[in-house]
């Protein structure tokens, strides 16, 4: 892998004690401080996007299992079913 040095810009990211911390490294004769902080701001938003799905239904999305092709719904009453408040099987896409 280069040096980040080598780079006219990007990122270094890593989590410490459950935080994500971001420094972003750019040439000033390239570009500005704005546009560096309009790609932060776009990645902050990106990876809110990200989690965001994961908020309901007892912290996990339908992307979580792919290979169950059920959709956000049908995944909650599954969630359901298996913390034993639900009372019937999620209808399925194909059915």
């Amino acid at each position: 892998m280069r040096p980040l040095d080598e780079f006219i810009a990007g990122s270094v990211a890593l989590v410490i004690d459950g935080s994500l911390h971001m420094e972003w490294r750019y040439s000033a004769q390239i570009h500005g401080r704005e546009t560096v902080v309009r790609w932060a701001e776009a990645a902050l938003s990106n990876l809110r996007a990200l989690i965001a799905p994961r908020e309901p239904a007892h912290g996990y999305s339908a992307a979580d299992f792919p290979q169950a092709r059920l959709n956000q719904a049908q995944l909650d009453q599954v969630l359901a079913l298996i913390a034993g408040v639900g009372d019937e099987e999620p209808a399925r896409d194909d059915e």
